[in-house]
C-alpha cells in the first residue's frame, strides 16, 4: 500500500499540490452512498465499512455519473471534499459532512478523462488495468491551509482554507474552517501547514504534517483621506469652516453702577 497517496503523479485520485501554499481539503472514502430520496440523489448518507454514517451530497458532474454507471448497492471509492460542522461555538465534537466530487475505479469508469464504455465488463476492464494501477490509500485525506485556532489540551486544530472558486473582480476569496485531531508543535497560528490525516469513524485524525510558510498579512484596502475631499485639477477645494464669513457682532455695552444712561435721562427731563 501506498504511504503517500499524492507523491505518485497524477494517476492517482489526488495530485500533488500545484504550488507550495495551495489550498485544499480532499479525501478518499469508500463506503455505499445512499441517497435520502430516490427520486432526488443529490442529498444521503455515506455508509462506510467501519459503520460509519456520513451525511453527504453529490456536487456537479458526479451526479450523472452515478446515474449512468453506477450501482449504488455496492461500496464505491469515493472522492470527497470534507467539512466539519459543531452543534456548539467551540471546536469539540466536530461532526463530518462530506461533499463528493468523483468516484476512483478505473477498471469500471477509466483513468480521469477517458469516457466509458457502455459494452465493456467491469470484469473484462479489471483484467486490462488491474496489473498496472497503483493501489491508493482509502480514508486518507489531504488538507493545506491556515492554522488559525489550535488547543493543545484537547488537540483540537483548526484550519481555514481558501476557496478557488471563480469570482468577480475586487470580491474576497471565500473560505471555511475545518476541524482536525491530532497534536502539533512549534509555529501553529498564522502559519501555512501540510496535513495527512486518516479518518476514524466521523472525525479527522493527524497522520503528520509539516509547517510550509508563514501566511502573509493581509492587505488592507486604500481608503480615502481624512478630510474627506479629492483635490483635482479644475474643481475648488470646498472652503473650510474657519474661513466663512460670519456676520459681526458687537459687544453689547454694559453701564457701571449708579451711571444714568443719556437716553434715559432725558426722557426723564422732559417729562
Amino acid at each position: 500500500m501506498i504511504d503517500d497517496p499524492i507523491s505518485e503523479g497524477y494517476s492517482l485520485p489526488i495530485a500533488p499540490p500545484s504550488e507550495p501554499m495551495q489550498y485544499r481539503a480532499i479525501g478518499l472514502v469508500r463506503g455505499t452512498y445512499t441517497p435520502l430520496d430516490p427520486t432526488q440523489i443529490n442529498r444521503g448518507n455515506l455508509i462506510t465499512a467501519d459503520g460509519a454514517i456520513i451525511d453527504a451530497v453529490l456536487l456537479g458532474r458526479v451526479t450523472s455519473l452515478v446515474k449512468k454507471y453506477l450501482d449504488l448497492g455496492l461500496p464505491h471509492l469515493w472522492v470527497v471534499y470534507p467539512r466539519t460542522r459543531h452543534e456548539t461555538d467551540d471546536d469539540s465534537d466536530p461532526d463530518l459532512h462530506l461533499q463528493v466530487v468523483g468516484v476512483w475505479e478505473p477498471e469500471t469508469l477509466g483513468l480521469p478523462g477517458e469516457v466509458p464504455e457502455a459494452t465493456d465488463t467491469p470484469e473484462a476492464a479489471t483484467a486490462e488495468l488491474a496489473p498496472d494501477l497503483p493501489t491508493v490509500e482509502e480514508n486518507f485525506f489531504s488538507v493545506r491551509g491556515e492554522v488559525v485556532k489550535y488547543s493543545p489540551e484537547s488537540q483540537a486544530i483548526t484550519v481555514k482554507i481558501l476557496q478557488g472558486a471563480k469570482r468577480s473582480p475586487g470580491d474576497p476569496p471565500k473560505s471555511f474552517k475545518l476541524t482536525l485531531q491530532g497534536s502539533i508543535e512549534g509555529r501553529t497560528v498564522g502559519y501555512f501547514w501540510d496535513f495527512h490525516l486518516k479518518r476514524q469513524g466521523k472525525i479527522l485524525i493527524l497522520d503528520r504534517a509539516s509547517v510550509v510558510a508563514i501566511v502573509p498579512p493581509k492587505k488592507r484596502a486604500k481608503t480615502a483621506r481624512r478630510s474627506g475631499f479629492n483635490r483635482r485639477p479644475g474643481i475648488d477645494r470646498p472652503t473650510s469652516p474657519s474661513t466663512v464669513d460670519r456676520p459681526v457682532i458687537k459687544p453689547r455695552k454694559v453701564q457701571p453702577e449708579g451711571e444714568l444712561n443719556p437716553s434715559t435721562d432725558e426722557s426723564a427731563e422732559s417729562a
